[in-house]
């Protein structure tokens, strides 16, 4: 700025630039069996992460941690996790995941003890209230289940005949 015959007066205005955030990365998508899980998104080299979910409701321990831990996840639901980097002024960027989170496996139980006499026998273990797929049987002379005998049977009735010894069954 100058005026008439005074110097001129310089004043210096710095346009500060701030560098773009890093791309994140929230992770793989997961089916998981457990209320909670931990994250997997990257550490920002630039800028600050963040998570949100979406519906509400986990806790996110530390949400500004790109492997933070969530607590509270509910069965059957899928939950939207976003990662969200910032820095400064920019667009933040993110990147998503889902989690869905099914229903544990449950053994179930057998209708009751069976007794039966030594050589000629025969019957059937019953179970119920099991939750999941049932992939196959086990028996064993033991409740350790060492070593067991693996039963091709995807069925919820497993027969037996001619025991001689205690046959443990799940």
């Amino acid at each position: 700025v100058s005026s008439g015959v005074c110097p001129p007066v310089f004043r210096e205005l710095p346009v500060s630039v701030d560098r773009l955030p890093s791309t994140p990365l929230a992770g793989p998508d997961r089916v998981i069996c457990s209320p909670t899980v931990t994250l997997a998104g990257n550490a920002p080299e630039v800028g600050q992460g963040t998570w949100t979910v979406s519906p509400a409701g986990p806790v996110i321990t530390t949400p500004n941690s790109p492997t933070s831990n969530v607590t509270g996840l509910q069965e059957g639901i899928t939950y939207t996790f976003t990662w969200t980097i910032t820095n400064g002024l920019c667009t933040p960027l993110t990147d998503a995941v889902q989690i869905r989170t099914e229903q544990q496996s449950l053994g179930g139980q057998v209708i009751s003890d069976i007794i039966v006499c030594r050589g000629s026998n025969q019957g059937e273990v019953n179970l119920v209230n099991q939750r999941g797929t049932i992939v196959g049987w086990q028996s064993a002379p033991n409740a350790a289940f060492t070593p067991f005998t693996a039963i091709n049977n995807i069925s919820t009735i497993q027969s037996y005949q001619n025991l001689t010894t205690t046959t443990y069954y799940r």
